[in-house]
């Protein structure tokens, strides 16, 4: 920030998402938000998962944060760009009710003992998962709401938007 505000050439504007969500353009989408979405309706955690808190943003509102950004002379500084904080469970909760029929979505919440014991063998970091199971995420969006203008959607929308695109663009196409 110091070298920023040493010069009058430019201005530093940064704008820092929660994880990404919402539906992609691509018609094969390789983004860790995918990564994380393909898991959760995958079944290797249809017997629960760690409550790995998560901050959501839809990637629409991300590439309007960059917009104003971009082009607001008044947007200076670091922006938070998160429409909601929640958690791993919560959010395949969410999917139940449209998708879990056809999904072996987790149901319930791993003790955070267990969830650390198996770390690894999940692909995952054991220190990660003790400072971020049962813990909230807090964060003030109120710079980014006014001085670039951000609204949020719910996150409901975004991720169910999200999974009918991933499922769309998993669908094996008719051979013509």
């Amino acid at each position: 920030m110091a070298l920023a505000d040493a010069q009058d050439r430019w201005r530093l504007v940064t704008v820092d998402p929660g994880l990404v969500i919402g539906p992609a353009l691509n018609a094969d989408p390789t983004s860790e938000s995918f990564t994380v979405l393909r898991q959760t309706i995958g079944g290797e955690a249809r017997f629960g998962a760690p409550r790995v808190a998560v901050a959501v943003v839809d990637v629409r509102e991300v590439a309007c944060a960059h917009l104003a950004a971009a082009f607001l002379p008044e947007a200076r500084g670091r922006h938070l760009v998160v429409a909601e904080s929640t958690d791993i469970v919560d959010l395949a909760r969410r999917l139940l009710p449209a998708y879990g029929a056809r999904y072996p979505l987790p149901r319930r919440a791993v003790p955070k003992p267990l969830a650390v014991a198996f770390a690894p063998a999940a692909g995952l970091e054991r220190g990660h998962l003790r400072r971020n199971i049962g813990f909230a995420l807090r964060g003030d969006t109120t710079k980014g709401r006014k001085l670039l203008g951000v609204r949020y959607r719910p996150a409901q929308h975004s991720l169910e938007e999200m999974l009918d695109r991933l499922v769309r663009a998993e669908t094996p196409k008719p051979h013509s």
